[in-house]
């Protein structure tokens, strides 16, 4: 059997990290009634877990909690129970972060994973990311002298994690907290530059699962995973200030579910086709169009430019590419 493990610290009134998980496992039991759930939390979330904070229990069937030294934050707790989550839960697991919704039946992860299973982030390699992703991938790794990035051309994403009970899964999550220790002590807090480092130096014992089971939905080709998702990775949309284009990230839902602590008729609907909650705003957008955008307005003051234009250029040279460069569409001013 394997369990279903997320892992939760939240202030309380100040984030919405419990109101995403509170989402997060409703979609799971609307598709997996029987599915076993655990909850890993830290002592100060667990105090806070009371009223209206309170409607999650009866959806889970395993409950742990670890205390900390008061002056760790809420990131390094988060990180810490991650890291170690191994050793805190007894048996085949699947890590689902907070901010995810559950599309499909998940029963058959252990057909497609073996020892450890994730996702490629972004669903592709570092050399055909974006150009401030593989800057990052490189600069994190040569301010901790990690060497995964440039060895494997990979970068795993964290956010959906599978592990067997097993030799291999113990050691990687010890290799792996202990490389994230170093890593906070040299100033990177991020939990992926050192899962990536520790696959690299067990030889890459990762299994590349397929892209439906992290559909990260702001990823490069993320869209031809999206039909047969099994798991939409939307990303924590209330800490980014635009106006997010899937509609079950929208702010407006978890002040609801924090402000009443439980799911509308609205919600609950829209949980029935979640693959299809998009603004209809939301539009296609090639990859290199808006890199060569963002290259010339990276000597700018970004901050001054209103988003709306930056996005009227990348629609208009989008175009234009499929268009043709010679086509009249060129002296329009969207």
């Amino acid at each position: 059997m394997v369990k279903y493990l997320y892992v939760l610290t939240s202030s309380g009134e100040k984030d919405h990290y419990y109101e995403q998980f509170f989402l997060s496992i409703t979609s799971l039991k609307k598709v997996m009634p029987n599915a076993y759930v655990v909850l890993l939390t830290d002592d100060k979330t667990e105090k806070t877990l009371t009223g209206k904070r309170n409607g999650f229990r009866e959806m889970i069937s395993e409950f742990k909690n670890v205390s900390f030294p008061d002056e760790l934050t809420m990131h390094a707790r988060s990180r810490w129970l991650k890291t170690t989550m191994r050793k805190q839960v007894t048996g085949n697991f699947l890590y689902l972060d907070c901010d995810t919704i559950i599309v499909d039946d998940l029963s058959d992860i252990e057909e497609s994973a073996e020892d450890i299973g994730a996702v490629l982030d972004y669903h592709t390699l570092i050399s055909s990311s974006c150009a401030s992703t593989q800057n990052w991938c490189f600069y994190s790794d040569t301010v901790l002298n990690f060497s995964s990035s440039k060895m494997t051309d990979k970068r795993y994403n964290g956010g959906i994690l599978y592990c067997k009970d097993n030799e291999i899964g113990h050691e990687f999550f010890e290799k792996w907290h202990e490389l994230w220790l170093f890593s906070i002590s040299k100033g990177i807090k991020q939990d992926q530059p050192s899962l990536n480092q520790t696959n690299y130096l067990m030889n890459e014992v990762i299994k590349e699962l397929s892209g439906v089971w992290n559909c990260q939905i702001a990823g490069i080709g993320a869209i031809k995973y999206l039909y047969n998702s099994k798991i939409i990775h939307y990303w924590g949309a209330n800490e980014v200030n635009i106006d997010y284009p899937y509609l079950l990230a929208k702010s407006s839902i978890f002040q609801y579910i924090k402000e009443t602590g439980g799911i509308s008729e609205e919600i609950s609907f829209m949980l029935k086709e979640p693959r299809l909650q998009f603004d209809n705003k939301t539009c296609i957008l090639i990859k290199d169009t808006f890199d060569n955008v963002c290259n010339e307005l990276k000597n700018s003051n970004i901050n001054t430019i209103p988003l709306s234009k930056i996005y009227k250029i990348v629609i208009k040279r989008t175009i234009l590419k499929l268009l043709g460069k010679n086509h009249k569409l060129q002296s329009v001013y969207l």
